[in-house]
């Protein structure tokens, strides 16, 4: 195909020529006669906006068309055979028609803009309607996680009232039932010690930590000091188990003395808290303010520990522990004294 001439296709319009321009060809005819076109859009779109400007323009004529056509609307018009302003031969084959008049050709071009204003309404009523449904989904999402939310604060709050009623109720009943002469007991004396043993379950891994919430439960609960064995007995299992088992029965109902046993079974010593304070590093996952509280909990279990209350008694600690470093191995004064030091240095070296 010979290359496209826009200076010989200005002087001489021809249908021919039009009808085999390419998609470039068309841009530079559009350009020319200041039609507005996109290169992004079809060849197919391009050539029908270019046509419908060159017809506008009286550059093309469109001919006479029979009466069944135009009830055909704009397809009857997608191939529309036409004359060229100067006399060509035309094809054997096709008819010859004469040139529509000016308002036919307007008509067309109003019928494809209708088409197009109603497909861009459509598509428009089409896309308003599904942001509609999706801001509805929307809504009764949040509305059901809402209700969902409230339903569940007014089961826990059911639940607390229940649990304080039925604990008044359990409170009247045995004022009810205890005799006037022993009302006045001391609370261990007629203390019911079964509805309390649903403790925590002890774990062994997490020993002080068991002891610090056994204490404010028990604090909360007002519960008789001299009780706390009892129940905390009732959880203790492992190498807990066996060093309570150790004391003798009146050490046994002591708390202090069997706090004390069971962290010394499970190696809980100032010593012990002091490593894990020195050798505790943040680890990939743990944030700057995790790893923070978590170094402050150890040096202060260190301090506790070694019973550091004052500036005095921290000062000794700290110089003790840089003190230890240069010392020789410590004698054993008693049997006691060796068990304890032996202990320390099984963790310090094993």
């Amino acid at each position: 195909m010979a290359d496209f001439d826009l200076e010989t296709f200005i002087k001489s319009p021809s249908v021919v020529v039009f009808e085999k321009c390419r998609k470039a060809d068309l841009v530079l005819i559009a350009q020319h006669y200041g039609i507005s076109v996109t290169k992004q859009s079809l060849k197919k779109e391009i050539r029908s906006v270019v046509w419908d400007r060159l017809v506008e323009l009286g550059i093309f004529v469109l001919p006479d068309v029979q009466p069944e056509l135009e009830q055909g609307g704009a397809a009857a018009f997608e191939t529309p055979l036409i004359e060229e302003k100067e006399e060509r031969p035309q094809p054997v084959n096709l008819p010859r028609f004469e040139s529509l008049s000016p308002a036919s050709s307007e008509s067309v071009v109003g019928a494809r803009l209708k088409i197009c204003l109603a497909r861009l309404h459509l598509e428009q009523e089409a896309n308003e309607k599904q942001e509609a449904r999706e801001a509805k989904e929307r809504v009764q999402k949040r509305e059901l996680e809402h209700k969902l939310a409230i339903r569940t604060l007014e089961i826990e709050a059911e639940t607390k009232l229940k649990v304080r009623k039925l604990e008044l109720e359990n409170a009247a009943t045995q004022a009810v039932a205890t005799p006037t002469s022993i009302r006045h007991a001391p609370l261990s004396e007629h203390y019911d010690v079964r509805r309390h043993v649903a403790l925590p379950q002890f774990r062994e891994t997490e020993v002080d930590a068991y002891f610090n919430t056994f204490e404010r439960l028990a604090t909360a609960l007002n519960w008789p000091k001299d009780i706390w064995t009892t129940l905390l007995q009732c959880k203790l299992i492992g190498k807990a188990e066996d060093a309570v088992a150790t004391l003798s029965l009146t050490d046994s109902l002591n708390y202090e003395v069997v706090k004390a046993a069971v962290l010394r079974a499970y190696e809980l010593v100032p010593e012990a808290y002091r490593q894990k304070f020195r050798d505790y590093r943040k680890a990939l996952a743990q944030s700057f303010v995790e790893f923070a509280r978590e170094k402050g909990t150890l040096f202060d279990k260190w301090c506790a520990a070694s019973k550091a209350t004052d500036y005095s008694s921290f000062r000794e600690f700290i110089l003790l522990e840089e003190f230890k470093k240069c010392t020789p191995e410590r004698k054993r004064e008693s049997l006691s004294t060796a068990t304890k030091l032996a202990m320390l240095y099984r963790i310090v070296f094993y």
